[in-house]
């Protein structure tokens, strides 16, 4: 399986600890983000990565060219990160959505099993936590007869099923769905959004499954208040860190 992960942004979030490096290069139990991350996926048997670099890209590409425990990674650069958002870290992965594909935000902690669930599972689908409260989520999703209907920032909590936190799995049909949907985002000028908001309109005509997942599985760092959760959680074992 193939795995794209976007890691082109600064993190102005997590300042001031990505004042030197990316966001994903930030430790949470002493290991960075996406080093843990790679460390999963090569377990998982995923067979490339595609990283897509931005803010501090030669950093970035040195430090993971450099780990031994990792699946082969290319890199390809966002050279518009700064004045764009995820959505076009992801096009500029286009050319490898040829097949099936994982797409995993290089800001999220995975449990062992929820990479496994992604790199050696079938068909298009999205991980969802419907456990967070509302007041707790960032990108809602809500679910209707067993599929996506809906991603927003904004849902009402009577129609959030739960949170969907940047991973998912594409089949080569889905991916190139997805891909085409992004694009026409794009060429309207949303180059500004997030690619979630691709997913949103894909998923009015094709069949996305959601994926349930519980909270101790998973955590993002998107911030400084995130980082400190995170810490705890790791120290606590919760189970992205085992």
């Amino acid at each position: 399986m193939r795995v794209i992960i976007p890691a082109a942004g600064r993190g102005t979030r997590l300042l001031p600890h990505t004042a030197r490096r990316p966001k994903c290069l930030v430790p949470v139990g002493g290991v960075p983000i996406i080093e843990r991350l790679l460390a999963r996926l090569h377990d998982a048997g995923a067979g490339e990565v595609v990283c897509v670099t931005g803010y501090r890209a030669d950093q970035l590409e040195d430090h993971v060219s450099g780990l031994a425990h990792r699946p082969p990674v290319a890199f390809v650069r966002n050279p518009d990160y700064a004045h764009t958002d995820n959505i076009v870290s992801l096009l500029a992965t286009v050319d490898y959505f040829d097949r099936e594909v994982v797409v995993i935000d290089s800001d999220v902690l995975l449990s062992r099993r929820l990479v496994d669930l992604l790199v050696n599972g079938r068909g298009d689908a999205v991980l969802v936590d419907p456990h967070r409260p509302r007041s707790e989520i960032d990108m809602a999703i809500e679910v209707r007869d067993g599929a996506v209907w809906h991603l927003d920032k904004e849902l009402a909590p009577d129609r959030t099923s739960g949170e969907f936190f940047g991973s998912s799995r594409w089949t080569a049909e889905g991916g190139r769905l997805l891909v085409d949907t992004a694009r026409a985002l794009a060429a309207s000028g949303a180059t500004g959004t997030w690619y979630p908001f691709a997913i949103r309109e894909l998923a009015k005509h094709r069949r996305i499954t959601p994926l349930y997942v519980d909270s101790d599985e998973w955590t993002e760092v998107d911030s400084t208040d995130d980082l400190a959760l995170a810490e705890a959680a790791c120290a606590g074992g919760a189970r992205w860190a085992r």
